[in-house]
């Protein structure tokens, strides 16, 4: 016989799915197959493709403007 799941199970269970378990980026599978080929930065390779991503997001993030909740922008 079937079980039906309570509420509290249903809003754990989503909890499970929503929540990240880990702040490790997944690999760009969408970039990776839509990159355009021939291209400077086109990696056939997936390892070396993770690598050039990684590199051009940090590189992104490295260069955003941040400034602070409390103080003035430095």
């Amino acid at each position: 016989m079937m079980k039906v799941a309570s509420i509290t199970e249903l809003s754990s269970l989503t909890d499970m799915i929503m929540t990240p378990r880990s702040r490790k980026p997944k690999f760009p599978l969408w970039q990776y197959l839509t990159q355009r080929l021939l291209e400077p930065g086109f990696a056939l390779n997936p390892q070396r493709f993770w690598r050039l991503y990684r590199n051009a997001y940090l590189e992104r993030c490295w260069q955003q403007e941040y400034t602070s909740k409390g103080g003035p922008p430095y």
